[in-house]
């Protein structure tokens, strides 16, 4: 009797579960691990970038009381809205991992019962 190799048949379905399961177990941790945006560090940031912002207008634009507190809040804003961004797009990504491995199971599930 001749020996026979055991050879693993990868099917298409099969790689696209296990990416899925990879994307997702990825992107969870990172969600799952996701710095809350503090007001305390939202605070510092604003003061950060708004002395980043006036030291780059020079002594001659030095804006009133008024501008810069509208450039407080429009960067405030900014920093708010680059967080969500940033979660919205790892959220995304998680949920692209959690359907694909869906998908896959499905078409692994539903190609066993046919056979």
């Amino acid at each position: 009797m001749k020996p026979t190799r055991f050879k693993p048949q990868l099917r298409l379905f099969q790689i696209i579960t296990v990416i899925g399961l990879s994307l997702a177990a990825n992107y969870g941790y990172v969600l799952w691990t996701w710095p809350e945006l503090t007001d305390d560090a939202l605070n510092e940031s604003v003061s950060i970038n708004l002395a980043v912002a006036l030291s780059q207008r020079g002594p001659h634009l030095a804006p009133d009381k008024a501008a810069t507190e509208r450039l407080r809040e429009q960067i405030r804003s900014e920093i708010i809205g680059q967080h969500a961004e940033a979660r919205e797009k790892v959220e995304r990504r998680f949920g692209i991992g959690l359907l694909l491995s869906v998908i896959g199971c499905v078409q692994l599930l539903t190609s066993r019962s046919t056979r």
